[in-house]
């Protein structure tokens, strides 16, 4: 226990005061208390296949305390930084920013380890990687790739292409009319996404049109089905109320 002594005077005694803790401290050993009851419930719920986001909003807590919490009593990230363990925060809902952040290096190195890049004698990448990084938090904020263009001063195109490359947002094996719609809505245009496809920008456009025509068919049988329905309700409802009108309806 300590205490603070108050210096005495002449004929008067030596007064000894308590240290009084400040309201609302949290002393070391309760936030260990506190950290290994949350570290049980942590370990359970990630086995349970739940995410550092859904594990903090359970707990009252942030994500950043889940993670910490989690790496100080089971090492599960390990002390160094390598694919598997970025790979393995990625499944736990990391970004690659946030878990830079826990193993105190650039988000750069953690994308480069992700993609199998060696960024000592490779300068080049790093660029492209930093730029790539630069175009996300532009896009996050409300930016398109117009206005990223003039930004950074570099060709739409070649930023679309640097940032898919190393975010791998967008999948060309496939023609998605869903991801051509969002590609249109951050500005590139029909060029840009022939190039992306590897196709003649005729034959996109041709795909297309045939997509409008094949959604605005589905519509109009959807419409006559609508229509067909209504009248089968109706029918049924006219047999279950009323048989009479029913046969009046149609028997005459």
């Amino acid at each position: 226990m300590k205490y603070r002594t108050k210096r005495g005077s002449v004929g008067r005694p030596l007064v000894i005061k308590k240290l009084k803790r400040p309201e609302g401290t949290i002393t070391i050993r309760y936030k260990k208390i506190r950290e290994n009851r949350f570290a049980k419930d942590i370990i359970n719920m990630i086995n349970d296949g739940k995410k550092y986001d859904e594990i903090a909003k359970n707990l009252g807590i942030t994500k950043q305390e889940v993670i910490t919490i989690n790496q100080n009593n089971t090492l599960r990230h390990g002390s160094k930084i390598n694919k598997a363990n970025i790979k393995d925060m990625i499944n736990l809902g990391l970004t690659t920013k946030e878990i830079s952040k826990i193993y105190r290096c650039k988000e750069s190195a953690v994308i480069a380890i992700l993609r199998n890049i060696d960024l000592k004698n490779n300068i080049k990448y790093e660029k492209e990687i930093d730029i790539s990084i630069s175009v996300r938090d532009m896009l996050n904020k409300g930016f398109n790739f117009n206005d990223i263009s003039k930004e950074l001063n570099i060709k739409r195109y070649n930023l679309f292409s640097v940032y898919n490359k190393y975010f791998k947002v967008y999948s060309s094996e496939v023609i998605d009319f869903d991801i051509i719609d969002k590609l249109l809505n951050i500005k590139l245009n029909y060029s840009d996404i022939s190039r992306f496809y590897n196709i003649p920008k005729e034959y996109l456009m041709m795909i297309i049109k045939m997509n409008e025509e094949h959604k605005l068919e589905r519509s109009k049988k959807k419409e006559k089905k609508v229509i067909i329905d209504e009248e089968d309700i109706l029918t049924k409802s006219y047999k279950a109320s009323d048989i009479d009108f029913y046969s009046s309806k149609y028997i005459r």
